[in-house]
């Protein structure tokens, strides 16, 4: 039988955690579904446009998992099946406790690669950039797999919380290393290409549209940041009271994130779009030959401050 306090325990650590879950994954669908209606009146034209088209699906897939792995954990909560003898397999508690880290390690992993990506294509696609994003996000990786494995005690059978412990302090580390790297790099490309107006003293809508991107990508990547450090510190028991809340919603969170940027992103290209149509260039300025004299006149920087706004287009 069940005491008031223990009672009053399991309902905070299991059920309030759920419903939010619950509640979070409804807001991700809705926001989900008009990132999906803004990238497709936007027009799927480019492969980077079906990787985000790709990635949003992979991310709803895994949150609503997730959601359904906590449902069926919490069951076997209340069951009491926790309480049964422990042996050296696996219960079916313990699957589930294993399958709802996991899965929320794939949403980590793809915030990852599309943060270095993108930074990775504002900067030209330079080979260091490539270079160092991958050996991070390759850490992260095997993080995740050396994290499996230890959840399904395949190694480390007799040292599993602390080697799980250990596994996961090391996804974390690199993927909050990761995203501070692409953020800082993407943080200099805004500075710069604001300098470069300034110098130029250039209004185009063109450019200032390069300048809005810049700094959505640059807020995303320090809100992620900072919602990474968090969870670290509610899955280490710094902030134990809020940890079975945090836990649950990370997921939800992160698919949330990428999704509202998507949204911000492809708004922002519609609104550059209707600019374009609004204000058509002049004939003369379609020739060849006017285009080579007026690029020719310009200055140094002016062809800088270009590939920036090409490198946005890209993006969005």
């Amino acid at each position: 039988m069940l005491t008031t306090d223990s009672a009053r325990a399991l309902v905070d650590t299991n059920i309030f955690p759920v419903i939010l879950e619950a509640g979070l994954l409804v807001i991700f669908s809705l926001v989900t579904v008009c990132s999906v209606v803004l990238l497709h009146k936007k027009g799927l034209s480019t492969r980077a446009h079906y990787t985000v088209l790709s990635v949003s699906g992979i991310m709803f897939v895994v949150a609503i998992a997730h959601w359904f792995a906590h449902v069926a954990l919490t069951s076997r909560v209340l069951d009491k099946v926790h309480k049964a003898p422990r042996s050296q397999h696996l219960t079916t508690t313990e699957m589930l406790r294993a399958v709802m880290v996991n899965i929320q390690i794939i949403n980590f992993i793809l915030t990852d690669l599309i943060i270095t990506w993108r930074a990775w294509l504002i900067w030209d696609r330079e080979n260091w950039v490539f270079i160092v994003s991958l050996c991070l996000c390759t850490t992260t990786f095997i993080g995740a797999l050396v994290d499996v494995l230890v959840s399904l005690r395949l190694i480390f059978p007799r040292s599993t919380v602390e080697a799980m412990v250990a596994s996961q302090f090391a996804i974390l580390s690199s993927s909050i290393t990761t995203n501070l790297w692409a953020t800082s790099l993407m943080t200099y490309k805004t500075w710069q290409h604001r300098v470069l107006l300034q110098a130029l003293l250039i209004e185009d809508k063109s450019c200032s549209m390069a300048e809005k991107v810049l700094s959505i990508l640059v807020e995303s990547g320090v809100i992620m940041s900072w919602a990474l450090v968090v969870f670290m510190l509610s899955n280490f028991g710094w902030l134990f009271a809020a940890s079975p809340y945090i836990s649950a919603s990370a997921v939800q969170i992160c698919g949330i994130h990428w999704a509202i940027v998507v949204v911000f992103l492809c708004t922002e290209r519609l609104r550059y779009d209707a600019y374009l149509v609004s204000k058509p260039p002049s004939l003369a300025s379609l020739t060849p030959g006017s285009r080579r004299r007026r690029k020719a006149e310009q200055p140094p920087e002016f062809e800088e401050a270009e590939a920036n706004s090409e490198a946005m287009e890209q993006i969005v």
